[in-house]
């Protein structure tokens, strides 16, 4: 179903052609007592490649389909660092930690686990090779073009291979891996390492992921910055930004409203929800651009995860 038809199906049964979702978000923004000294913008973008699989009801995302979103998301990837340095807005990049190997001697022996909904072992797609062999599974190149990227993107775990860590399915043992190995294998890339996105947003095993380095993580919903019962910092969910559910015009009146009421405004998409180069650059280069000219008035800062806590904090 296409953008038009959708906004129609939305009138339909709900008066407004916008999203459930997007209508939460407008209220939460508008109407919260929370407010922060100044108005902050947050993009994350879940980075998986091949690792995309998930569950799909009572089965799950074809491998055929994740190949397909590896390939869009390699090539949508050059086009957001380039947009991001013309518009100088830092970047949240929430990694599946496998896509930063070298080759698989790099990370311990996963548990067993095979939850009813796939075939086989959850890791036995795991190529067990390195990039030259299979560009869907590593992405040592596309890190290392985020690193040395002019703007200081963040670098944060989006676990070890996509594990949905709140699925009923999922051991302990499972976690645990996906947590600690994420870990590991990250903070090599970015010492600084403090931050979790869930897969699926479903937050999980909590006092391990504080066990294991973690400091952050993103939420399942919309609240202000708020240190958790543990001592973790948990980060609004935001809004999914989709060009199948919003327009450039509706993102810019959520930022607009969130300048007006010093309010968070958070964003996360992956790269593959985009059919090519140029839809992605057409749909996202006016929003950019509106923050850029929002953050040279001061009404904004645009800052990757980690910083806003840190300035929220101080």
């Amino acid at each position: 179903m296409n953008l038009k038809l959708r906004k129609i199906y939305r009138f339909l049964r709900s008066g407004s052609s916008h999203s459930r979702d997007y209508l939460s978000y407008q209220k939460f923004l508008a109407e919260s007592a929370h407010h922060y000294q100044k108005s902050y913008f947050n993009l994350t973008i879940d980075f998986e490649l091949g690792w995309s699989r998930a569950r799909r009801g009572d089965g799950a995302i074809s491998l055929e389909e994740s190949m397909a979103r590896s390939r869009r998301t390699r090539a949508m990837l050059p086009a957001l660092l380039e947009l991001s340095e013309q518009y100088k807005l830092p970047i949240t990049f929430a990694i599946v930690a496998h896509l930063a190997l070298d080759d698989c001697s790099e990370h311990d022996k996963p548990p067993q686990f095979q939850p009813f909904w796939i075939k086989d072992d959850w890791y036995s797609i795991d190529p067990l090779s390195n990039q030259s062999l299979n560009k869907d599974y590593y992405a040592t190149d596309l890190i290392k073009m985020i690193k040395n990227s002019s703007v200081s993107h963040e670098i944060a775990s989006h676990s070890f291979s996509h594990v949905d860590l709140g699925d009923s399915e999922t051991t302990r043992e499972a976690a645990e891996f996906e947590i600690r190995e994420s870990h590991k294998i990250l903070e090599r890339v970015n010492p600084e390492l403090s931050t979790f996105v869930f897969p699926n947003n479903h937050p999980a095993y909590l006092p391990f992921l504080k066990d294991s380095g973690f400091k952050v993580y993103r939420g399942r919903t919309n609240q202000s910055i708020k240190k958790d019962d543990i001592g973790l910092t948990q980060f609004p969910l935001g809004l999914w930004l989709s060009p199948q559910a919003l327009s450039q015009k509706d993102l810019i009146e959520l930022i607009d409203i969130g300048i007006s009421r010093n309010q968070l405004v958070n964003f996360w998409c992956h790269l593959f929800e985009f059919d090519s180069v140029s839809q992605f650059k057409s749909f996202l280069e006016p929003v950019f651009a509106h923050i850029e000219s929002s953050q040279k008035m001061g009404k904004m800062k645009a800052l990757a995860m980690r910083e806003i806590i840190k300035e929220v904090n101080e």
